[in-house]
């Protein structure tokens, strides 16, 4: 990409650990080597961005790197949208006819590498906290911190629809994943998946299969297909033979309350309609990871008042032994009996439920996202 554009320079600021930005690539004039601490790093630093000309209207920002005349200034964000490095293109970049095409493309490459170089430093902070401890323990709590961090810290806001999920691992660490996914105006994904595997190997699987959806999303937020098609072709290339990783992604349209969704070999969905009824989400495509001609298609439902979708890991159907497991009629049975509660409410029905069935035997990561339809009018929806 870099080479198309054909700037007349290319230096990458990364943060450090004492809050400035160090550049640690391109050649620079004295004194540019390092940007002072005070640019906008919070997650308003996107407004702090001309969209239109690719710059920081933060003014000292602008006299500081006016010596390399810059074109185009691409922020690399992390997960939680704080500014950790900058990619600053010289003069004459050459974004072509369709300048917006050539801006996502670059926003794509930043959002990937500011994913990688969270996960990298947060394995280097933790690193530096275990010297002293036992090699084993050390590589666990390495894992399980950085897998607690992966997972979403809160649950999305909707007029329409009422959510929770919750992730109870069988280990320290596990292949579960669910996510949440900003997709723009009126539209919010939903992510449930599982890694062939256990333990450190599925829950590094995990994490691998998050950055490459996380950034591919990036890129193109309204077309999902495409952006599975991508996935598949990424995990294929980074996982050994053997392993996949099967996935549930919903697009929920907040004005229509439609549920588009792609399930990639993943356990069928529910849905509990408020007169009792059952639909069921089967799968669009089959899993991810193992197949170089692999295609998928999109489903359809709507998500109505007081219609509660249940998403979950096979560790939630499977619990039990032999001819016992829980199964999807206990399951479909135990959300019908508890669809008038709160969503959290049913994630805890359905987790109380499942471990009494277990009867103590041992059990798999328990993965559950759950939805309910809010009683509000189409019209009221904004």
């Amino acid at each position: 990409m870099i080479e198309v554009l054909a700037p007349s320079s290319v230096v990458v600021y990364l943060m450090q650990a004492e809050g400035h930005f160090e550049a640690t690539s391109g050649n620079l004039p004295a004194g540019l080597e390092r940007l002072p601490r005070d640019l906008p790093t919070g997650r308003g630093w996107s407004e702090e961005l001309d969209q239109a000309g690719g710059a920081l209207a933060h003014a000292p920002v602008r006299t500081l790197l006016a010596a390399i005349e810059p074109d185009q200034l691409v922020p690399i964000p992390d997960r939680s949208d704080r500014l950790v490095g900058l990619l600053v293109l010289g003069r004459n970049s050459k974004l072509g006819a369709d300048q917006e095409e050539g801006r996502r493309a670059l926003a794509s490459i930043a959002t990937h590498a500011g994913i990688a170089l969270e996960i990298i430093q947060l394995a280097e902070q933790l690193a530096e906290r275990m010297d002293g401890e036992r090699r084993s323990e050390r590589e666990l709590g390495i894992a399980r911190d950085v897998q607690r961090r992966l997972f979403p810290q809160s649950v999305p806001e909707l007029p329409s629809l009422e959510i929770a999920a919750r992730c109870v691992q069988a280990r320290s660490v596990g292949g579960d994943y669910y996510d949440f996914l900003d997709l723009g105006p009126d539209q919010t994904g939903f992510v449930l998946a599982d890694v062939s595997g256990k333990g450190m190997a599925a829950a590094l699987r995990m994490a691998n299969l998050q950055a490459h959806l996380r950034s591919q999303i990036a890129s193109a937020p309204r077309d999902p297909l495409r952006v599975l098609r991508q996935v598949n072709r990424m995990l294929l290339e980074s996982t050994d033979p053997g392993h996949f990783a099967t996935l549930f992604l919903g697009v929920y349209t907040e004005s229509s309350r439609r549920l588009s969704y792609i399930n990639c070999g993943h356990n069928p969905p529910l849905c509990v309609r408020r007169d009792g009824s059952i639909e069921w989400l089967h799968a669009t495509a089959t899993v991810l990871g193992s197949f170089e001609q692999w295609e998928c298609t999109l489903g359809r439902t709507q998500l109505a008042a007081g219609d509660v979708l249940v998403a979950y890991s096979d560790g939630v159907t499977e619990a039990g032994a032999g001819e016992h497991l829980f199964g999807e009629e206990r399951l479909a049975e135990t959300v019908r009996e508890h669809a008038a509660l709160t969503c959290e409410a049913i994630v805890d029905a359905l987790l109380a439920r499942v471990e009494k069935h277990a009867q103590g035997l041992a059990l798999d990561d328990l993965t559950l996202l759950v939805t309910r339809g809010r009683d509000v009018p189409l019209g009221d929806i904004h």
